[in-house]
């Protein structure tokens, strides 16, 4: 397992941007917009933020993991043995896709299942 990324809720993505870009260094790797969501995906080094600007959900932060095709069902299964419940389905484009689970007090966390032609896509993971 292999976190993805660490998404942050933004009043405002340029602002934001700038603090990232210009301060500490990251550089952009992709923007889109998922419904009123839209999102500016930042990387640096390793690490990727997720900026989202759009309706507050109740997690201000939510921590993202990578799975490949082959291995995201035992993922998914393993979270709802521990209870948590199946939020939102995302197709971010046609080799990603979004598994969104929240628990009972509300803490988000969002299976990445990616494939070889991810750009995201890590090595380690075997992405198909």
């Amino acid at each position: 397992m292999k976190i993805h990324h660490i998404g942050i809720h933004v009043s405002s993505l340029e602002e934001a941007w700038r603090e990232y870009v210009i301060k500490w260094g990251f550089q952009m790797v992709t923007g889109l917009t998922i419904e009123k969501e839209k999102l500016f995906f930042l990387r640096k080094g390793e690490v990727i933020v997720e900026l989202v600007n759009g309706p507050v959900s109740t997690q201000p932060i939510h921590l993202a993991i990578s799975v490949s095709e082959t291995n995201a069902s035992s993922y998914i299964d393993c979270l709802f043995q521990y209870e948590f419940e199946l939020v939102e389905t995302v197709l971010l484009k046609e080799n990603e896709r979004s598994f969104y689970f929240a628990d009972n007090k509300g803490n988000e966390i969002e299976l990445v299942m990616t494939s070889k032609n991810s750009r995201f896509c890590d090595p380690s993971l075997d992405c198909e």
